[in-house]
């Protein structure tokens, strides 16, 4: 899906009802604002959906971006989005600014922008609850930018983000655990008020699907979509201390060493 004007989503520009049981995977490219995974603009209601795609705006023109949805201006509950989200203000992993309720989510994506950059939310006015981020987060201009929350200015409870595979150690709102804390069987322990029972499942490296830990899932949603994504190893390089801006730097130098090794040779 590509677009060049207001709410441009991988299911629906703008969503006045009830969204459920529903998914996008395309790539989502817009250069104005209002652009998300699945919806542009959420009024209403979202639950038991998701997106995969990659989210991207112009870094000039790019205003609330996020890898599910753009702007939310209703409730968004047990949904997750996976894909990885660049350009803009207020950009996150899961909404780009939240006017209203976020519930039971999660977001793996590297997220990336200007201003108000998180890795679940980029802005938060209203609230977030029971939820998790664990992507790569990087921020262009020196500005707000999070973990999990790139600016809060009202609620943020029983929600967190992994401080190594974000790359950063602050949010604006949540709690930051490492990545065995956040995974397999040590996450119900550490997770304070994600309801295992009948909510959330762990994946454990022992179970028959599972090829390691991975973070958290929801139960309402297909265990085996999910099972693609929440490996903390995956294709994603994981070093503590290590901003993303800084580990691509480090990779830089290293192609640059080898090539002039090779010259020598």
């Amino acid at each position: 899906m590509i677009g060049d004007w207001y709410f441009i989503g991988g299911l629906a520009g703008i969503n006045k009802d009830t969204i459920e049981n529903s998914s996008a995977t395309g790539k989502v490219v817009g250069d104005t604002r209002y652009v998300g995974g699945l919806v542009g603009a959420n009024q209403d209601t979202i639950e038991t959906s998701y997106a995969t795609g990659d989210v991207s705006v112009d870094p000039d023109g790019g205003l609330a971006v996020g890898g599910l949805v753009g702007e939310n201006l209703g409730d968004v509950e047990r949904s997750f989005a996976t894909g990885d989200v660049s350009g803009g203000v207020r950009a996150g992993g899961l909404v780009g600014r939240n006017v209203d309720t976020v519930e039971n989510t999660y977001a793996l994506g590297d997220v990336s922008g200007g201003l108000r950059v998180g890795g679940l939310v980029g802005e938060n006015v209203d609230t977030v609850s029971t939820s998790y981020s664990a992507g790569k987060v990087a921020v262009g201009i020196p500005g707000e930018v999070g973990g999990l929350i790139g600016a809060d200015l009202d609620s943020v409870s029983d929600s967190y983000w992994d401080i190594e595979a974000s790359g950063i150690d602050s949010s604006q709102g949540g709690e930051g655990l490492t990545t065995d804390e956040m995974t397999g069987e040590d996450a119900p322990y550490n997770m304070d008020g994600f309801d295992f029972e009948e909510i959330w499942d762990t994946v454990e490296e022992d179970h028959e699907d599972a090829d390691e830990d991975g973070y958290p899932i929801l139960q309402d949603l297909s265990r085996e979509k999910q099972l693609k994504h929440v490996y903390p190893s995956g294709d994603r390089v994981i070093i503590p201390g290590f901003t993303s801006t800084l580990f691509t730097l480090v990779v830089v130098l290293a192609i640059v060493i080898q090539t002039k090794r090779r010259d020598i040779e």
